[in-house]
């Protein structure tokens, strides 16, 4: 979902051609598109992306209870996708402080700090009452700032999660102002949202049926059709992970 859907910002223009240059197909739909219209496109995608050139006044709840994975960037929707009560929170920053070495979409960090843009940005992040089972994938000071929630977690309303969610706080973001390791996040937070891997103490004995999967599936924003980029792609995550895993454990059902 993007703010213009026709004359799109430099933000979105920018994110779209990265997301293509993975091997993905996007389509964009307005956030002030009808109910129906989201309905198809949401139906037709892997992932939804909630750009933050959208406004949650024009998105409404129309896409709060898809069952797809989702990423959020949206100020206002931080409360409708269940990571917290509080959208209005900020933080100032250009670096995750600490982030978590389990969970998918960081665990090549090691829990290490990791710098996503080159200079710092205010973003919102999750505030007031957090869901029970939020993920904090990556924080500011102890700030919980990227955060997820699995299928079935519970939402900071005691409901669960409909689908896979993540908050990525790069809403105020330009491609221009992601470092590397910025638009590795954002990659591997499009590929957790679309199933790849866990949330947190994953092990690769479970990735990689999850991964093959989501191989046959799309990937990237409302309406994204994947290709074979993609499986290429999660099938050399998948065999990675596995091999890791085995040369750890050396269990025989590993061979």
């Amino acid at each position: 979902m993007v703010g213009d859907a026709v004359t799109l910002s430099s933000k979105d223009v920018g994110y779209k051609a990265l997301i293509e240059s993975w091997g993905h197909t996007v389509t964009v739909i307005d956030d002030g598109d009808s109910q129906a219209n989201y309905d198809t496109a949401m139906a037709a995608a892997d992932v939804v992306y909630a750009s933050g050139s959208a406004l949650g006044a024009n998105m409404l709840d129309k896409a709060t209870n898809t069952t797809k994975g989702l990423v959020n960037e949206v100020v206002g929707k931080i409360d409708n996708f269940g990571f917290s009560s509080v959208t209005s929170s900020t933080v100032n920053t250009d670096t995750f402080s600490a982030t978590d070495a389990t969970h998918y979409i960081t665990e090549s960090f090691g829990g290490n700090p990791v710098t996503v843009f080159t200079s710092s940005l205010t973003n919102p992040v999750p505030g007031g009452t957090l869901a029970p089972d939020l993920q904090n994938v990556g924080e500011v000071s102890g700030t919980p700032s990227l955060v997820t929630l699995d299928t079935g977690a519970t939402r900071y309303d005691s409901n669960p999660s409909p689908g896979r969610r993540a908050h990525l706080p790069f809403t105020s973001a330009e491609t221009t102002d992601m470092t590397a390791d910025g638009k590795i996040i954002l990659q591997r937070t499009l590929e957790w949202a679309a199933g790849a891997g866990g949330g947190g103490s994953a092990h690769a004995q479970r990735l990689y049926p999850r991964f093959c999967r989501a191989a046959q599936q799309p990937v990237a924003g409302a309406g994204a059709r994947g290709s074979q980029a993609w499986l290429r792609q999660y099938s050399r995550f998948a065999v990675a992970a596995l091999a890791r895993r085995c040369s750890h454990s050396g269990s025989d059902s590993c061979r």
